[in-house]
C-alpha cells in the first residue's frame, strides 16, 4: 500500500469557485457566476484541467453584450499566458 493521490488548490480560490470546479469534474456540467471565470482559469491551469477551459469562457462571449465583452476581453488578457499552456496540452482533434 503506497501514498494515496493528492490534489491540491491554491488557498485562494473562493469556496464557490472550488465547488463549482468539484461539481464540474463529477457531473461535466458547469454552474457559476462570472465572477469566478478567473479563478476556474486558475485551477484549471493548476490540475491540468483543458476541458474546462472552454466551459468558463464561452458563456462570457454568448450571448454577446457590452458587460460581457468586457468580461471575456478581461480574462483574455489577464490568463493569455495560461490559457496558451493549456492550449498546447489539449490534443488535436
Amino acid at each position: 500500500p503506497g501514498a494515496k493521490p493528492r490534489v491540491s488548490l491554491d488557498d485562494s480560490h473562493s469556496s464557490a469557485c472550488v465547488a463549482a470546479l468539484l461539481r464540474f469534474a463529477h457531473t461535466g456540467t458547469l454552474d457559476a457566476p462570472d465572477k469566478e471565470a478567473e479563478g476556474l482559469l486558475v485551477a484549471a491551469d493548476q490540475l491540468g484541467f483543458p476541458g474546462l477551459v472552454p466551459v468558463v469562457v464561452m458563456p462570457l462571449a454568448d450571448p454577446p453584450s457590452a458587460k460581457n465583452t468586457k468580461s471575456f476581453a478581461e480574462l483574455m488578457k489577464g490568463n493569455l499566458d495560461r490559457l496558451e499552456a493549456l492550449a498546447v496540452t489539449q490534443p488535436a482533434g
